[in-house]
């Protein structure tokens, strides 16, 4: 998203959905939600992926996933959401939590064995290319050929290999979770665990009570 056009498109795209999973995730300065920042934030369905800059177009986002929680009652499916919940928290952006469902504790109550990483389980159950993704543009910012030197902090949000590298993680998160889901959804475990993750993240960033 570089224009109001753009936003106008997304914002169409939103309304033809309607009740249906839409996966969300970010893109950082780096790891930690106490130190870094949101840099992009990607909203998608299992065909269309949107990057959207946070610092000039997050008023979009939010105004998108509030409708959503307000006329709809179709989750939020996130790829480790505590991770991406604690940033968007910290950026301003209040996601109602009973609605997030984390496609990383589906994929781990289902096998548990199996890695959690979201190109290594797309390339498992959806596109045995997705696997080499990750492996690729990391490759390509930290062997410092790319064109500016760029970092995961610095890369600009318009390169095109990062921002499509991020909208495709919303498209591989929602077909991870079409997949996934009818698999769990009976399980209370994952009920359990997709409860407790946001709660132990509101515990790491604000602290708990302790009865010495």
């Amino acid at each position: 998203v570089e224009t109001i056009a753009d936003v106008v498109e997304f914002d169409e795209w939103f309304q033809r959905g309607g009740d249906r999973p839409i996966a969300v995730d970010t893109e950082g300065t780096g790891l930690s939600p106490e130190r870094d920042h949101v840099r992009m934030v990607q909203v998608g369905d299992d065909k269309h992926g949107w990057a959207l800059p946070w610092e000039r177009w997050s008023g979009a986002f939010i105004d998108v996933i509030n409708r959503m929680f307000a006329r709809w009652r179709s989750p939020v499916w996130m790829h480790n959401a505590k991770f991406d919940y604690a940033f968007l928290t910290k950026a301003g952006a209040k996601l109602d939590r009973s609605r997030i469902q984390d496609t990383r504790i589906m994929a781990h109550i289902h096998d548990p064995l199996y890695s959690t990483a979201l190109k290594k389980l797309a390339g498992r159950h959806v596109d045995p290319q997705a696997a080499g993704l990750q492996d690729t543009l990391s490759s390509t910012l930290s062997s410092g050929s790319n064109e500016g030197g760029w970092t995961w902090a610095t890369v600009p949000c318009d390169y095109e290999p990062y921002w499509t590298y991020a909208a495709l993680d919303v498209i591989l998160t929602r077909q991870l979770g079409d997949v996934l889901y009818p698999l769990v959804k009976d399980i209370p475990a994952f009920d359990i665990e997709n409860s407790v993750a946001l709660v132990a993240e509101g515990m790491e960033r604000n602290g708990a009570h302790v009865d010495v």
